[in-house]
């Protein structure tokens, strides 16, 4: 558990940003004042108050019943749909149920009543529905301003706040997405799922990736194409001047950003991020374009879907594929620890980014016996149409479907998601 000493009532902004810091990563933070009033602390009352984020998650209740003991208060940041199972472990635990419980928002605070009181009556109904809410447990009356001010900051940090998020992709990709769910204080939990391995070329294959200036189109179709592309690219003392006079396309946001990574322009991008809705979309670019090469590159994985090239040719382009990498399956050891989070139900979102993370993880639930139960409080969130059909397809349930298919696509769909469940 975290301390932070207190010169006063309140947090400094500093203090403030480093409290959410911890608590993101699913620890404990004491507030402790530096300067107790004598009478109080000749009382031997204790003015200090503890807080996590209490979402369902024995993590809560083990540091309730840890500290409560020792006096103060202790504040969980939750929401209203986590409430009543919130309450229920606590009640199950070594809380003593007549322990003193008050329900707070950044603006109000509730009837004070008892921990047996409050599992009762949430059994019938939710309190509020305010989705930035506070649970304090144990000496309710002490620091209720130190309360506001953390609910405050909870509140601005959106819906994700505090949630647990499974990310499945390669390592080497995970620390975008950590990035973008730090700034929302919710955790990740990174378990990559696959691995991107390069694959050896036949010298044609070679040759073709070196000289794209042949090429009408280059149509990158992935975030982990064009990094398998400029990898290859850099072997031979190239960049992005050899696509120079070359036009280039990306399938959706990511893949965009990318390439613009590596300084590379895009001409264009379809308007649906799918194989179809790129074919289309290449197909009204060359109208526009009469005079440009009908001849198209399109590098990608070993195992990939059909429907570009195929679609392609059918409307009359000469394809070349060239296959530049392959995803290769995690480990039978990450699929246990993989398990073991989804039984224990400690996370809370799962992370669909591939339709090869889709099989990885149906393969997950299927071989380790994995039930519909546990996974019934799992929200999982696929950042497209093709993803989303590769999970349904395998028996996944899939909460939502990102219409941007990339990660920021996905991260706003998620917050809108959740935000309309709490207000529900």
């Amino acid at each position: 558990m975290a301390n932070v000493i207190l010169d006063g009532a309140s947090l400094t902004s500093a203090s403030m940003q480093e409290v959410f810091q911890v608590l993101a990563q699913g620890g404990v933070i004491e507030l402790t004042r530096s300067s107790d009033p004598p009478a109080k602390a000749r009382g031997g009352l204790s003015h200090s108050l503890r807080v996590s984020f209490g979402f369902a998650h024995r993590v809560a209740t083990v540091a309730a019943e840890q500290y409560l003991s020792k006096g103060g208060a202790f504040l969980f940041l939750t929401r209203p749909s986590q409430l009543a199972e919130l309450v229920s472990s606590l009640a199950d635990a070594n809380v003593p149920r007549l322990t003193s419980v008050q329900l707070r928002t950044a603006n109000n605070a509730f009837a004070l009543t008892s921990l047996a009181e409050m599992h009762a009556s949430l059994v019938h109904s939710r309190p509020t529905t305010d989705p930035d809410l506070g649970l304090c447990v144990g000496d309710v009356d002490g620091s209720p301003a130190l309360s506001q001010q953390l609910l405050t900051s909870y509140q601005s940090y959106g819906p994700l706040a505090g949630k647990r998020v499974l990310v499945l992709r390669a390592s080497h990709q995970q620390g975008a997405v950590e990035e973008e769910l730090r700034k929302r204080c919710a955790q990740a939990v990174s378990q990559p799922l696959i691995s991107i391995h390069p694959l050896t070329l036949t010298s044609e294959e070679e040759r073709v990736l070196l000289n794209p200036s042949e090429f009408g189109l280059v149509a990158f179709t992935s975030e982990n194409t064009v990094e398998a592309y400029f990898r290859r690219l850099t072997a031979h003392g190239r960049g992005r001047e050899a696509f120079n006079g070359v036009p280039l396309a990306a399938i959706g946001e990511t893949t965009r950003n990318a390439l613009s990574k590596h300084g590379a322009e895009v001409a264009f991008m379809p308007a649906l991020a799918t194989g179809e809705g790129f074919a289309e979309a290449i197909a009204a670019y060359f109208q526009n374009h009469t005079t440009a090469k009908r001849n198209i590159l399109v590098p990608r994985a070993l195992v990939a879907r059909e429907a570009l090239p195929n679609l392609l040719r059918q409307a009359g382009f000469t394809v070349a594929t060239v296959a530049l990498y392959e995803n290769k399956k995690l480990t039978s050891a990450s699929g246990a620890a993989i398990a073991e989070l989804l039984r224990a139900k400690t996370v809370d979102i799962a992370l669909l980014t591939s339709g090869s993370i889709a099989d990885g993880l149906a393969d997950i639930v299927q071989q380790q016996n994995i039930s519909a139960g546990e996974l019934s409080r799992l929200q999982v969130a696929s950042i497209g149409s093709i993803t989303t059909d590769a999970a349904l397809k395998r028996g996944l349930p899939v909460s939502v479907t990102a219409q941007e298919s990339s990660i920021a696509g996905l991260i706003r769909c998620l917050e809108q998601l959740n935000s309309e469940l709490e207000r529900a």
